[in-house]
């Protein structure tokens, strides 16, 4: 059964319907192979959250460089992902990205990476709060309109919206039980 037909996610599945899309390349792998591309992508994700702050660790001194290493390799996002195969890392740069974006007067960009996360999985639509908080109605909107599009037009689109109705309420399902 393809992602167009599907209508309930594999057991142990608790992700969005979207992100179930975005995974298809690698059901076309063996297991072998479809494996080892996972552990690539967590590898590039890992990759890309330890060189981000790097410019700002490298003016630290080392007892507090030692001190960030610590937090780092502790952090659950990173255990997460290690231990599980989990998307953590990639939610948490995806985080990342909207504050950098935030930070640099992009609000539609910073909106949409919230979104695009909140669309993989839903926690961090929280993180709308803060522009919430802001009064910043762009981003805001352009979370929303993102979450909207990830979410539920895109799927609606590739699987048919009564599939992916199903597959949402399969995966809430999964989730409650």
């Amino acid at each position: 059964q393809t992602i167009h037909q599907a209508v309930v996610p594999v057991k142990g599945y608790f992700y969005t319907a979207f992100f179930a899309i975005v995974l298809v390349p690698l059901g076309h792998l063996g297991p072998t192979a479809a494996l080892w591309a996972w552990g690539v992508v967590q590898a590039v994700w890992l990759l890309v959250l330890l060189a981000l702050p790097l410019r700002h660790l490298l003016r630290l001194r080392p007892a507090e460089l030692l001190l960030y290493g610590a937090l780092f390799a502790s952090s659950v996002p990173l255990l997460h992902n290690s231990k599980w195969g989990q998307v953590s890392v990639l939610l948490v740069l995806s985080v990342l990205a909207s504050y950098s974006a935030y930070l640099q007067g992009q609000r539609w960009l910073a909106g949409t990476w919230l979104g695009l996360a909140a669309a993989i999985k839903y926690y961090p639509v929280l993180f709308v709060a803060g522009f919430l908080v802001r009064r910043d109605w762009r981003a805001v909107l352009a979370a929303g309109l993102a979450g909207l599009l990830f979410f539920a037009v895109v799927p609606s689109a590739v699987m048919g919206p009564v599939n992916w109705w199903h597959f949402e309420l399969a995966t809430q399902r999964t989730l409650s039980d």
